[in-house]
């Protein structure tokens, strides 16, 4: 039987769900703690902003539901300072370091734009200036800090792990010869398979072991 070549796009398509399968519930779990970080900050900024209506005080929180639909701006993310340093929060992505805010390699979020929550904010507010400065003592910016260190430790962790797996991939021309070398990624390759040979050759056993407890194979349940 034809060996099946292991073409380009097949080593993308298996590169990501690889990388989905490791690292997906992890990525989605450090979002939801740092979107509810972004909530509880626009939260502290409409509870202590106040404005004059009708010659009282009120707070934003109070004051905006108030104002017409069609008055009001609507944005998902906003900025804050920190030690002369902007940072920018939102509400589907947690916290943003590139244009989309999400982790390299990895698919976190299947909404379109129009699907993600809003914030309700006063009108023609520029959300890309800062709204409120954060106090090197405060709980807020302690909560932050600890929360972008454990980003940038799973993010490096990705990176690390996607370039091993691509050129562990590129290492190989047929998709028999990959099942043969790391048989653990046989669930996520056999799609792409014609009937396969068997052997009894292997991957170096520390590279091998080192992919495995990265990507956590073989895995335990059914893959998609």
């Amino acid at each position: 039987m034809a060996s099946t070549r292991l073409t380009k796009a097949m080593r993308v398509s298996l590169t990501q769900k690889l990388m989905n399968h490791a690292f997906l519930e992890r990525c989605k779990k450090q979002i939801e703690k740092e979107v509810a970080y972004t909530y509880m900050l626009y939260d502290k900024y409409v509870s202590s902003k106040k404005v004059t209506f009708e010659g009282k005080s009120i707070t934003l929180k109070k004051f905006l539901p108030m104002l017409p639909h069609g008055y009001l701006s609507y944005e998902s993310e906003f900025a804050v300072a920190m030690a002369g340093d902007v940072k920018r929060l939102h509400t589907e992505y947690g916290f943003i370091h590139s244009w989309c805010g999400s982790f390299p390699h990895i698919e976190t979020s299947s909404k379109s734009p129009k699907d993600v929550d809003k914030l309700l904010f006063p009108p023609h507010l520029n959300t890309y200036n800062s709204l409120m400065v954060l106090d090197a003592r405060s709980k807020e910016r302690t909560l932050y800090e600890s929360l972008d260190a454990a980003r940038t430790d799973l993010t490096e962790e990705i990176e690390s792990t996607y370039q091993t797996t691509v050129a562990t991939l590129d290492s190989v021309t047929t998709v028999q010869k990959l099942i043969e070398l790391w048989p653990e990624v046989e669930a996520f390759a056999m799609n792409y398979l014609t009937p396969k040979s068997a052997a009894n050759q292997m991957l170096p056993v520390i590279a091998r072991k080192q992919l495995n407890t990265a990507l956590g194979l073989p895995p335990t349940s059914k893959v998609a």
